[in-house]
């Protein structure tokens, strides 16, 4: 997978789509392998790719039931090779604080749970809230994940989250549908509103 993401990349470079990184979810297989960095290094180098293009993304749950001790070696392999870590679905698992502070990570995906309603539920907003305030105090980025209403993005954006994922902002799509929607979404975000 990891191969077919930097291709994909690769290509839309060359087409001129301004896409800064490539994210790749790894398994729980991948995270105990300790071939992992070698891997993803080898990947790299055939696709004549800038490790700092690629996001890897680790599920929270994997962590917490995985070997840490490896865990954290690839994580820190992966880091020193220039690679960014996302904490995937980020409070379904039971990370710890020092856990999350030990890890070399770049940012946590908040799942989409705490998320649903978050613009009506007063719970969900100061859980929110509180997620997203440890993460920055850490120095974490915060991508809000499962986004699907234009009210929980606008509470999303309003609590601080650096980023947005969910079908609020684009569906699951093919590489050429990817393609097409950069250039739409890049040909239209600096647009001035039309006047009457």
């Amino acid at each position: 997978m990891v191969s077919q993401s930097l291709t994909a990349w690769k290509n839309w470079q060359s087409l001129g789509l301004s896409i800064a990184t490539v994210s790749v979810n790894l398994s729980a297989d991948d995270v105990n392998d300790p071939n992992l960095v070698r891997r993803i290094a080898h990947h790299l180098k055939h696709a004549k790719v800038d490790a700092h293009h690629l996001i890897l993304e680790i599920v929270e749950d994997v962590v917490i039931t995985s070997g840490t001790s490896i865990v954290a070696k690839n994580i820190q392999g992966l880091v020193d090779l220039g690679c960014r870590i996302d904490l995937d679905d980020f409070g379904t698992g039971n990370a710890s604080i020092p856990m999350l502070r030990h890890l070399k990570l770049h940012r946590i995906k908040i799942d989409r749970g705490f998320l649903t309603q978050c613009d009506r539920d007063e719970t969900q907003q100061r859980m929110l809230a509180a997620m997203i305030s440890m993460a920055h105090e850490m120095g974490l980025q915060v991508v809000a994940e499962g986004i699907e209403t234009i009210a929980e993005q606008c509470e999303a954006v309003r609590q601080g989250v650096d980023a947005l994922q969910g079908y609020a902002i684009a569906k699951p799509m093919t590489r050429t549908a990817v393609r097409d929607w950069v250039q739409n979404y890049t040909n239209h975000r600096f647009q001035a509103p039309r006047t009457a």
